[in-house]
């Protein structure tokens, strides 16, 4: 994906994000717009030991288009979007996901990669995602279960949000 961004015929003007993701607690509703990501899980000094290759060297956490001027309180009414915790594995131990849930609302396992081609390429990106389980040992059962009426609630989430997707007004789009 960075390959394509570089080519700037193929250079999108905004990544958008559409996926599932667990809940970390009871504070998410089924479609849920994300401020923030961070990686939790991908040990970076680890394997630039290991390969002498550098990997990403930029925060751990990203804000996403759609926070307002890029401070975004951890909790409390003010706060607008979630915390998405982004990493190489699913989550299905209630131990990590409330050690998780300390400091983010939702887990997914792609976010943080897109997010840093983005901010590698100089992209804006946003992040909607629904909640599909609680992230514990009922994550497999649960996703299967409800992956179907994701999708169709996420298609119409984009749909409701074409217009703006269309006329490229990112803010209304992700708001």
């Amino acid at each position: 994906a960075g390959f394509l961004f570089a080519h700037p015929a193929w250079r999108p003007d905004l990544v958008l994000n559409v996926g599932t993701a667990g809940a970390l607690g009871d504070g998410a509703r089924a479609i849920c717009e994300v401020a923030v990501v961070e990686q939790h899980d991908f040990d970076v000094a680890t394997l630039r030991e290991l390969t002498d290759e550098a990997f990403w060297h930029g925060p751990r956490r990203l804000v996403l288009l759609g926070s307002d001027d890029g401070t975004v309180p951890t909790a409390g009414p003010e706060r607008r979007g979630h915390v998405l915790v982004s990493g190489d594995r699913v989550v299905a131990d209630p131990r990590e996901r409330d050690r998780l849930g300390a400091a983010a609302d939702l887990v997914d396992m792609e976010a943080y990669g897109l997010a840093v081609l983005c901010a590698r390429a100089g992209i804006p990106m946003a992040a909607t995602k629904y909640v599909t389980d609680s992230a514990d040992e009922s994550v497999v059962a649960t996703w299967k279960s409800v992956v179907a009426r994701a999708s169709a609630s996420l298609l119409g989430w984009i749909g409701e949000h074409a217009d703006a997707i269309r006329s490229r007004d990112w803010a209304e789009a992700v708001a």
